[in-house]
């Protein structure tokens, strides 16, 4: 998975590179994706580094690691949020495409479909914000008395 996802990332810098210099609506579309991808490639890569942290410079998992909850959360908003962004705008890629096929002289406005991607995202940010609410508030009920907080930061 973590070969996966970085050479993901890798692959994406290459996306970057070469739409970067072009422009159209199709060259945005693709520079979106290929970014979006780029962070959870990232979000991915940090949960991994976290989650072999003490085997690595501990020489194995001590008696009450954990992984520390503030990594769960960004693997959680990486994986949840960018991934659905991330399928929208392959839908939207999809959709411009069939449109310059059906009608070649038809532009589509940036601006257009820049607005529908933030509007989407803020939709997904509300529901990632509740559900990380819902969660963290789960956990404060079985974890009382400031075992939350130390379970935020990592300790044991």
């Amino acid at each position: 998975a973590v070969v996966s996802t970085q050479s993901t990332g890798i692959l994406n810098v290459f996306v970057v590179r070469y739409y970067r210099l072009q422009d159209g609506s199709v060259a945005f579309m693709y520079l979106i994706l290929a970014f979006i991808d780029i962070v959870t490639a990232a979000g991915m890569f940090v949960f991994h580094i976290a989650k072999v942290w003490p085997q690595i410079f501990y020489g194995g998992f001590y008696e009450g690691y954990y992984t520390p909850l503030w990594i769960w959360l960004i693997n959680y908003l990486s994986f949840c949020l960018f991934y659905q962004i991330s399928v929208f705008i392959n839908v939207i890629i999809s959709v411009s495409r069939t449109i310059k096929i059906v009608r070649p002289f038809y532009h589509i406005q940036r601006k257009k479909v820049l607005l529908a991607c933030l509007i989407y995202s803020l939709v997904w940010i509300s529901f990632v914000c509740c559900d990380l609410y819902f969660v963290v508030s789960d956990l404060q009920f079985y974890y009382p008395n400031g075992e939350m907080q130390r379970r935020i930061q990592g300790l044991p």
